[in-house]
């Protein structure tokens, strides 16, 4: 069992396994602030299908994305292999301490914020400004994340919220300016890793 699992009967369609989850309970508002958003920006922009599929960028996507990926199903001799010698295969995955050690400085770099980095719902493009619907729903979003963000505020007071206050545990916070290097603060714009 995972984080949560799927009940239509949830507020947000899926069921906590832990109740006191802080990025699953933040994230799922925030999910359902991000859906709402982007709901609204792609209804406004291509109001019917036919739009959709005349888009040659947007139809070439899902073959950009996948380009080189590796195939999802293994080989026949591949999973043989696996079968049996298990520990021989799982062996072969893991990285040399070389690629292990560049890996960790990749991450580290990526995780890190950087001094101008823009949280999501900082800055409205200047192309929606242009457009009083897209204006409006930007503003309906971005309104939704100062909701989220007093929500999560008071839930790190609630000391019953053993994984958001107490000692040793920093609490988690949605929007505040994250000073650079890695903080666990604010959403980036855009996720890289």
């Amino acid at each position: 069992m995972g984080v949560a699992v799927e009940d239509p009967t949830a507020k947000h369609g899926r069921k906590l396994a832990i109740e006191d989850h802080p990025f699953a309970n933040d994230g799922l508002m925030l999910w359902d602030a991000i859906k709402q958003w982007v709901t609204d920006y792609v209804n406004h922009n291509y109001p019917e299908a036919s739009k959709v599929k005349s888009n040659s960028e947007l139809q070439a996507w899902p073959t950009i994305a996948r380009n080189n990926m590796p195939t999802e199903d293994p080989a026949e001799e591949d999973f043989k292999l696996f079968l049996k010698k298990p520990e021989q295969v799982l062996l072969k995955c893991f990285p040399s301490k070389q690629q292990a050690t560049k890996v960790m400085a990749i991450l580290d770099v990526q995780s890190s914020h950087s001094p101008d980095e823009e949280n999501i719902g900082d800055a409205l493009e200047p192309s929606w400004k242009a457009d009083p619907v897209i204006r409006t729903a930007y503003e309906r979003f971005n309104a939704r994340l100062k909701e989220l963000e007093a929500t999560i505020d008071e839930r790190n007071n609630h000391l019953k919220n053993t994984n958001r206050a107490g000692a040793g545990v920093v609490p988690y916070e949605l929007k505040p300016f994250s000073e650079s290097w890695v903080t666990g603060k604010g959403v980036p714009n855009s996720i890289s890793i």
